[in-house]
């Protein structure tokens, strides 16, 4: 359930306008601060596919057809907001590792694991551990489907530090080699920074003026970009999405395993 403070704001959120000038709110550390490294949180469902794609070379004598893992996120705009003011006043605490049980019974995939990564030292003077933050500013803006990315491909794989490095985590050891079972959970670790700029991403595609349905992370070396490469692609979806065509979260039925 979420608290009444953090149902008001989202309720707010979800009426601003990228156009509208005087929209912004700062995340304070001394208000929006996480006390507990665990959330149940039943406004999200979250289930695994797998993107394939072919090899197009003329002189090849087969077929040669690749395939990567992508966990699907399945929320209405209301938890979308929600998530991401969460996501936001946990970069803003002092927990190390943010752990998002997921309840609804449809979700196949139980758990999101969020873990801060360091900040890049840039000096020798960033030894203090661990590094807060006093605030975030949100200020809404427009999103398409691959909004999360770098537009150089290779500062953003080779230099970039702060791509989202996801995975997918089996409980049995041996699922955790074979990989033909749904996963328990999924692990996201990069920068405070980028994490924060992950929680306004889904408070902008919570926003009833969001008219994108679907957000993607690929790979920017061979696809769109938004997570280092080799990590398991990301698609969020909304209600009326081509995933996701059912008007709302309890009317979803995700597709076989």
């Amino acid at each position: 359930m979420l608290d009444a403070r953090t149902r008001a704001l989202l309720e707010d959120l979800r009426g601003w306008k990228v156009e509208d000038d005087d929209h912004e709110y700062l995340f304070a550390a001394d208000e929006w601060h996480l006390d507990a490294a665990e959330l149940n949180f039943p406004q999200l469902v979250l289930d695994r596919s797998f993107h394939f794609f072919s090899l197009i070379e003329d002189d090849l004598p087969v077929e040669v057809t690749q395939r990567r893992p992508v966990a699907n996120w399945y929320a209405e705009r209301d938890g979308y907001i929600a998530l991401g003011i969460q996501l936001i006043a946990f970069v803003l605490s002092d927990i190390a590792c943010l752990t998002i049980r997921l309840s609804h019974r449809e979700s196949r995939i139980r758990n999101i694991y969020f873990y801060k990564r360091p900040p890049m030292r840039v000096s020798p003077l960033l030894t203090h551990e661990p590094v807060r933050f006093t605030s975030y500013l949100y200020i809404p803006e427009s999103i398409e489907r691959h909004s999360f990315y770098s537009s150089d491909v290779a500062q953003s794989e080779l230099h970039d530090k702060e791509l989202l490095a996801t995975g997918f985590s089996w409980s049995n050891q041996v699922q955790n080699h074979e990989q033909t079972a749904t996963p328990d959970s999924l692990v996201i670790a990069t920068t405070p920074q980028r994490l924060a700029d992950l929680g306004a991403l889904l408070i902008d595609f919570g926003r009833d003026e969001t008219e994108a349905d679907e957000i993607t992370m690929e790979s920017a070396l061979d696809g769109a970009g938004g997570v280092a490469h080799g990590s398991v692609e990301q698609r969020f979806w909304l209600p009326g999405s081509m995933a996701f065509p059912e008007p709302s979260l309890d009317a979803l039925s995700l597709p076989p395993a």
